[in-house]
């Protein structure tokens, strides 16, 4: 008789997310060192157009050595979309999608490069969770192109600022309840204003001692996004409200009342 595998916990799939996340905020910031803590001692590194890398220290060199001369030649930001996360007993694989973005930091097109991965995690004799294997393939034929500039138009990039009374709650709602990174702090993590990532959503968290305006974002996700979202409001209990902006939306206030909207198909499917 083959024996019944335990399903896979909450803490599981919430961890899987925070390690995809952090991997994606680790990229886009270069950090390859903060990349390596999630990656077993024989990790497995294919990318496209470089040979395999095997081991934790040649993975970690590899990283370096690439984010390092990318930071320094481009302006790059990827987004990992999972499509699918899978786990057995002690084995786990995450599967989806990234899109990048790459600008010449000495002028030049934007370009955009998307592809798949697949990553195969492991548990630890501690119980944490580490990826033993990444493998990564660019879409040839798909959504890899130059984005040209409008001539004479500049381009925007819009982050929202959400003021808070207490930074410290603010962070521990975005982070420990809705799975955001935090992605930089200013005066080296002492200061009153940072900045969150989830995915392609960066909202700047400020702590005023005066100012309580109230602001409003909304946020589309994929099926797949929409489906993790609606699993943590049920394991973790975060309030809600069936909102109409138009269409059904879940509306998710954080602990200063400012509101993120979600466009959803069916609210109580």
């Amino acid at each position: 008789m083959i024996p019944l595998m335990p399903d896979p916990t909450p803490n599981d799939l919430a961890a899987i997310s925070h390690i995809r996340q952090a991997l994606e905020a680790a990229e886009n910031a270069a950090d390859a060192d903060a990349a390596a803590t999630h990656l077993t001692d024989d990790a497995v590194l294919m990318v496209p157009d470089f040979p395999v890398q095997v081991g934790k220290p040649a993975c970690l060199a590899f990283l370096r050595d690439v984010m390092g001369w990318l930071s320094e030649q481009f302006h790059r930001q990827i987004a990992y979309v999972s499509d699918e996360v899978t786990i057995t007993s002690d084995r786990a694989v995450d599967r989806g999608s990234f899109a990048f973005t790459v600008e010449p930091k000495s002028g030049g097109a934007l370009s955009r490069t998307t592809g798949k991965y697949l990553w195969l995690l492991r548990r630890e004799s501690g119980g944490a969770w580490k990826v033993e294997k990444l493998i990564i393939s660019r879409d040839e034929d798909g959504d890899s192109r130059e984005v040209q500039p409008v001539k004479g138009q500049p381009r925007w990039y819009a982050r929202p600022v959400f003021y808070v009374a207490d930074l410290g709650r603010a962070l521990q709602f975005y982070v420990d309840t809705l799975g955001f990174v935090k992605h930089w702090h200013e005066g080296d993590g002492t200061g009153t204003v940072c900045q969150v990532n989830r995915s392609d959503c960066e909202i700047i968290l400020c702590q005023h001692a005066t100012r309580r305006d109230k602001a409003r974002l909304f946020i589309e996700l994929n099926v797949a996004g929409l489906a993790e979202l609606r699993q943590q409001v049920r394991e973790r209990s975060i309030p809600t409200q069936d909102v109409w902006w138009g269409y059904d939306s879940l509306q998710i206030d954080d602990p200063d009342g400012n509101e993120l909207i979600f466009p959803v198909e069916n609210i109580n499917a």
